[in-house]
């Protein structure tokens, strides 16, 4: 990803740096979800179990 060096480059400390590229790709991985809610449910257990890996 291209937020993570970014930030970095601003002079972010590496631990916000990381901890606000994951704030900011978790609102794309959610919206993402709820685009394609209506495709889940063959997937529903799968998804639940996978979505605490992330």
């Amino acid at each position: 990803m291209i937020i993570f060096p970014a930030l970095l480059l601003t002079g972010l400390p590496a631990i916000n740096a990381n901890a606000t590229s994951t704030l900011a790709s978790s609102t794309g991985y959610i919206a993402s979800v709820g685009a394609y809610h209506d495709k889940l449910p063959p997937q529903q257990q799968l998804s639940w179990l996978l979505s605490g890996v992330n």
